[in-house]
C-alpha cells in the first residue's frame, strides 16, 4: 500500500547579534521545523461475499474435432475477510461451462468435478497507483487429478502413471469430463490438469469491477477415455489479453446453489 505524507516547514527568525567571542545565539524551538504525522489512506472495504467469475480464453486443435476458440467460465463464491487493509479470499467453485465458438462437441464439466477443486485461500494485495487502487491476487497452482509430489512434478501422459489421482472418486482416473460429439455420442474424457492464474484489476469500491486474468502456466493431458479415438491431447494455447475475471458483490449467506440458479454464469 502507498503511503503519503506532508509537511509544513516552519519560518525561522533569527535574531541580529553583535560580533564576540562569548556571545551564541539562545536556541529556539522555531529552529527545527515540526514534524507532521504521517497517514496513509484506507482502501476502499472489500470484505464481504462476492460473485466471482473467471474467463479463461483458449484455442485449440482437437484430435478428430478440429480447431476453435473456447472460453472456461469457472463461478466461485467468494468470501473476503480480514482486515480492510490485508483482505484474505476464500474461494469456493461453484460451477464451470465450456463455450467453444464452433459447434463441433458439446463439453460437461459434471458437478463432481467442480466440487472436488480444492478451495482457494490467498490474500489479496490492494497497491494505491496515481489516485487508484490495484488489485493484485495469486491464485497459486492447481493440480487436478494428480499428486504432483509423487509425480514429480510433471503431467502424467497415462493413466497408469505415478501419481495420477481419481479426483471425484468415480473410479476412473484423473478427472472425469463428458464430451457429446456428433456420430459418437457421449465420451467420457479423463484428464490430468494444472494451472496457475494471477488476477489484476483496478478497483473503485464499486460492487461490479473486473480485471485481467493472466494465466502463467498452463498444462492438460488426456489419459484415458471411454471411446479410444479420443485418447489424444489437444494442442491448446491460453489468449492471454481475452482472459478477464468479473465480481459482483451478492447479500451475505448467498450459497454456490443460490448463485447457480439464481445469479448464474452470464
Amino acid at each position: 500500500m502507498s503511503a503519503f505524507s506532508a509537511g509544513l516547514m516552519a519560518l525561522v527568525l533569527t535574531p541580529a547579534l553583535e560580533a564576540g567571542p562569548d556571545r551564541t545565539p539562545t536556541p529556539s524551538v522555531r529552529d527545527h521545523p515540526k514534524e507532521t504525522p504521517t497517514t496513509a489512506p484506507s482502501p476502499p472495504d472489500l470484505r464481504g461475499t462476492w460473485r466471482f467469475e473467471l474467463v479463461v480464453v483458449t484455442h485449440a486443435r482437437v484430435p478428430v474435432l478440429g480447431t476453435t476458440m473456447v472460453e472456461s467460465r469457472t463461478l466461485f463464491r467468494t468470501v473476503v475477510s480480514g482486515s480492510v487493509q490485508e483482505p484474505i479470499i476464500d474461494a469456493v467453485a461453484c460451477q464451470i461451462q465450456v463455450e467453444p465458438s464452433r459447434a463441433i462437441a458439446e463439453t460437461t464439466v459434471p458437478q463432481p468435478f467442480v466440487d472436488a477443486i480444492p478451495p482457494k485461500h490467498t490474500p489479496a494485495i490492494l497497491t494505491q497507483t496515481n489516485g487508484r487502487w490495484q488489485f493484485h491476487a495469486d491464485m497459486h497452482p492447481q493440480p487436478l487429478g494428480y499428486d504432483p509430489s509423487v509425480s514429480g512434478g510433471t503431467l502424467p501422459r497415462a493413466a497408469d502413471d505415478p501419481g495420477v489421482t481419481d479426483l471425484e472418486g468415480d473410479g476412473r482416473p484423473g478427472g472425469t469430463i463428458h464430451l457429446d460429439a456428433p456420430l459418437f455420442g457421449r465420451i467420457d474424457i479423463y484428464v490430468a490438469q494444472n494451472a496457475h492464474t494471477v488476477l489484476d484489476g483496478t478497483w473503485t469500491g464499486a460492487d461490479e469491477w473486473s480485471g485481467q486474468a493472466t494465466v502463467s502456466a498452463f498444462g492438460q493431458r488426456t489419459i484415458g477415455a471411454s471411446n479410444r479415438l479420443f485418447l489424444a491431447n489437444a494442442d491448446i494455447s491460453v489468449d492471454q489479453e481475452s482472459s478477464r475475471f468479473q465480481w459482483s458483490r451478492v447479500p451475505e449467506g448467498t450459497t454456490c446453489a443460490a448463485l447457480r440458479d439464481g445469479v448464474g454464469i452470464r
